[in-house]
């Protein structure tokens, strides 16, 4: 059941922003090449875990970096920490990175008591958007530079 409330969208190129400009525009902004964002709205238990793998498996090899946006996410049980924790270590095994962006408390909380959050890096784990996005462009300029 609780699979069917969360839904989980890919962004490969182009995100929007919420915020419009005094002009009426809504504000976007280009993800660096290699970079692939993930948005989860919903709770992160075992079913949108599972449907999370599946869209995960679904884009094929991993990205440089993968950007994970929880911001609709209120709660993250262990299934879903163990998820992450899988896909983060794919990504070190490639040479990518798993950056978190809008994580609200408790996935926070439970990130930190089970160990993931360390794993991950408190570098790579941020309460908004924008913060990320200045990570992703850092990494993105270590990957790309010779």
């Amino acid at each position: 059941t609780m699979a069917k409330v969360t839904n989980i969208n890919v962004i490969t190129n182009e995100l929007n922003e919420n915020e419009e400009s005094p002009e009426g525009q809504t504000n976007k902004t280009e993800l660096p090449k290699g970079v692939v964002m993930f948005e989860i709205n919903g709770p992160f238990f075992f079913g949108a875990a599972e449907k999370f793998t599946e869209t995960i498996r679904s884009i094929g090899k991993l990205p440089n970096v993968l950007l994970l946006r929880m911001n609709s996410v209120p709660a993250i049980d262990a299934t879903g920490i163990i998820v992450l924790e899988e896909i983060h270590k794919k990504l070190i095994a490639d040479g990518g990175t798993l950056v978190i962006a809008e994580i609200h408390s408790q996935p926070y909380l439970a990130c930190e008591s089970s160990g993931l959050l360390r794993k991950i890096g408190e570098e790579n784990v941020f309460g908004n958007l924008s913060d990320a996005l200045i990570r992703i462009q850092i990494l993105s300029a270590k990957t790309s530079s010779p």
